[in-house]
C-alpha cells in the first residue's frame, strides 16, 4: 500500500486519486477482532465492523476519525459521485460516506440490516442507531435472539432481549419489512 501511494505522488497523480482501504468483514475466528464479540460469517461486530481508511488529499484532512455508521456499499456511491457520475438514475444503495466525511458533516442514526446463510444456519441482524438486534435460525427455527446497545456495550455482551422486548419488537418488524422488500424469487428459501 506504502509503494501504491508512493508512486500517486510520484506520478503527480496523488490531488486527483482517492485511494480506499478496507474489508468486507471481520477477522476469521483465529484473528483478533479486539473488544468485538464474533468473527467473519457471524453478524456480531467482530464479524461485520471493519476499518475504512480514505485518502483524499485536500479534501479529507489526515487523521481525521469519523464514527459515521457505514456499509461497505457506501463506497459505491461514494466513487460514483466523487468521479461526477449522477447516481439518482442508478439508485445505488447506500450514501455518499466520503463527501459527508468531506464535508464535517455531523453523524446520524441509520439503520442497516444483514442476513448471511451458511448451510442449514441463517443469521440476521437489523441495527438502528444503536439499538442492534441479531437472530439465528437453524434448519427454519429460530435458534437464538438478542438485543444490544452498542452506544454503551460494543462489546455485545449484555443481552437486553428480556428488558427491552418492545425495541426488539419494533427491530424484529424493521427486518421483517426489509427482508419483504429486497425478496427475490430466486432466493425464496434464503430465509429459512
Amino acid at each position: 500500500v506504502g509503494e501504491i501511494l508512493e508512486a500517486l505522488d510520484r506520478k503527480g497523480m496523488t490531488g486527483n486519486t482517492i485511494v480506499v482501504f478496507f474489508s468486507d468483514n471481520g477477522g476469521t475466528n483465529l484473528a483478533n477482532n479486539g473488544i468485538y464479540s464474533g468473527y467473519k460469517g457471524q453478524v456480531y461486530e467482530g464479524g461485520i465492523r471493519v476499518p475504512c481508511l480514505i485518502r483524499w488529499p485536500g479534501k479529507i484532512p489526515a487523521n481525521l476519525v469519523s464514527g459515521q455508521v457505514s456499509a461497505t456499499f457506501d463506497i459505491t456511491r461514494s466513487l460514483l459521485s466523487c468521479a461526477g457520475i449522477d447516481t439518482k438514475p442508478l439508485n445505488p444503495d447506500g450514501m455518499d460516506i466520503i463527501r459527508h466525511i468531506a464535508e464535517g458533516a455531523e453523524n446520524f442514526d441509520r439503520t442497516l440490516f444483514w442476513r448471511l446463510k451458511r448451510g442449514n444456519r441463517v443469521r440476521k441482524a437489523v441495527r438502528d442507531g444503536d439499538l442492534k438486534y441479531i437472530t439465528e435460525w437453524v434448519d427454519g427455527k429460530q435458534d437464538m435472539e438478542k438485543l444490544f446497545d452498542l452506544g454503551n456495550d460494543p462489546a455485545e455482551k449484555a443481552d437486553l432481549l428480556l428488558s427491552g422486548s418492545h425495541q426488539a419488537d419494533q427491530l424484529r418488524a424493521k427486518l421483517a419489512a426489509w427482508e419483504k422488500e429486497v425478496e427475490s424469487p430466486r432466493l425464496k428459501d434464503f430465509h429459512k
